[in-house]
């Protein structure tokens, strides 16, 4: 990172609070937001790895429109690791979840887990392992989140339980609302 993680989390909360962050989820991949999204999700892993504190901070320090980001990054890794078939992207979508820690709205968090979770089926990635690996890296509400999806029967993880359905489309499969 070449600036510090303060200084990276302001630049970061006040760009998603601008209106360029506005329509996030139609930005082209690799887009400067996926990129800097990316920068935070290899600290935020980094830290729990060498038990710094750092996660900590960034923990604390995601404002409301960063939290919109996180969620619509989540939705952009469970559609890339399903595209790429990559286990590794789809950690990545659980961790912005981990950051931003089910506080906003819970519930906007569970429909993009039940995305996450049925990208992982369909590429054959144990969803439930992959959730309790994410669980240690997060915050107790977070790993609790995770743990008790993890749980949930299958008909209660579904994405057409949660609003979505699949479509395919030029670019590959992706994931829209029915309703």
């Amino acid at each position: 990172m070449n600036m510090p993680i303060e200084e990276f989390l302001n630049a970061l909360n006040a760009y998603c609070s601008s209106g360029e962050s506005h329509g996030y989820v139609n930005f082209p991949d690799g887009c400067k937001l996926d990129l800097e999204l990316d920068r935070l999700v290899e600290a935020y892993k980094k830290s729990w790895e060498i038990d710094s504190q750092e996660h900590k901070q960034i923990f604390k320090s995601v404002g409301q429109g960063l939290a919109s980001c996180l969620l619509v990054y989540a939705y952009r890794m469970a559609v890339a690791g399903w595209r790429k078939r990559s286990r590794e992207l789809l950690f990545q979508g659980l961790l912005v979840l981990a950051i931003e820690g089910f506080r906003a709205d819970a519930r906007e968090n569970l429909l993009v887990l039940s995305l996450l979770n049925h990208s992982a089926d369909k590429i054959g990635v144990d969803a439930v392992a992959l959730l309790e690996e994410a669980a240690l890296y997060s915050h107790a509400n977070a790993a609790q989140q995770f743990r008790s999806f993890a749980q949930r029967t299958p008909r209660d993880k579904a994405i057409e339980a949660m609003g979505y359905n699949e479509q395919n489309t030029p670019e590959g499969p992706t994931y829209v609302r029915n309703w």
